[in-house]
């Protein structure tokens, strides 16, 4: 299934990579397809990205863990779940790119106070943006 961000303006769909679009509707000529309109799901900024690999490296530090294993640490606490897959559990873990907005800063919320209770205080988002300002 292809996704395309669109902009609906006067009653015309209004593709935002046009040549893209273009080119995806030439190749699909005379086919038979269903058209399926959503609102974008807000994903987080860059900036929040920038904060979460901030916590990481803090973290890393801190620790001397390697950011990549502890990247995946996090995840496999936070964001995964076990399900039954031909009756045996496997865990399936959600991609941090998958989260909501509010998703991701509560994920970041969690990381926070799991450090905390270890005395290590880590930047809120909130002082870390008034730092970068």
């Amino acid at each position: 299934m292809k996704s395309i961000k669109v902009k609906i303006k006067d009653g015309q769909i209004l593709p935002y990579a046009k040549k893209y679009f273009d080119n995806l509707l030439k190749n699909l000529d005379g086919k038979e397809m269903m058209l399926s309109l959503d609102k974008p799901k807000s994903i987080r900024s860059v900036e929040a990205n920038r904060y979460y690999w901030l916590l990481i490296d803090h973290i890393s530090e801190y620790t001397g863990e390697d950011k990549n294993a502890l990247h995946e640490y996090f995840k496999q606490k936070y964001l995964s779940e076990e399900i039954l897959v031909m009756g045996c559990p496997v865990q399936k873990r959600t991609s941090t790119t998958k989260l909501s907005v509010r998703r991701f800063y509560e994920y970041c919320e969690k990381i926070r106070a799991e450090m905390s209770e270890f005395g290590f205080e880590l930047p809120s988002k909130d002082d870390w943006e008034k730092q970068i300002a």
